[in-house]
């Protein structure tokens, strides 16, 4: 459901107090905009992030599970680390096309 779905490491928000990462997810060409889903993750206690790359947007190519680890592994060089508490949960969330009502 997110293999190879694109998104923008500077969009990339974790918010402490709700203990919250999200991440807006493209489509596969890299390109943007980043609308198409929401990778939410909850009971995250820290955020670590191995940038070898620096590129600024990457795709993503698994999500590995350990105890108390979430990794985000992306095909360019990026690594997203999370640790996480017992009752993380991972949400993936199709958003809705926005339409233009203008006339």
């Amino acid at each position: 459901m997110v293999h190879d779905r694109w998104f923008n490491l500077d969009e990339v928000a974790f918010d402490p107090e709700r203990e919250e990462i999200s991440l807006y997810l493209g489509d596969y060409d890299g390109r943007g905009p980043y609308d198409k889903k929401l990778l939410r993750i909850t009971d995250v206690m820290n955020v670590a992030i191995d940038d070898k790359a620096r590129t600024g947007t990457y795709d993503i190519n698994r999500i590995e599970f350990e105890s108390g680890i979430v990794r985000i592994v992306c095909n360019v060089p990026l690594n997203l680390i999370l640790t996480t508490g017992e009752k993380c949960t991972v949400y993936i969330t199709e958003l809705s096309a926005t339409m233009d009502q203008s006339d």
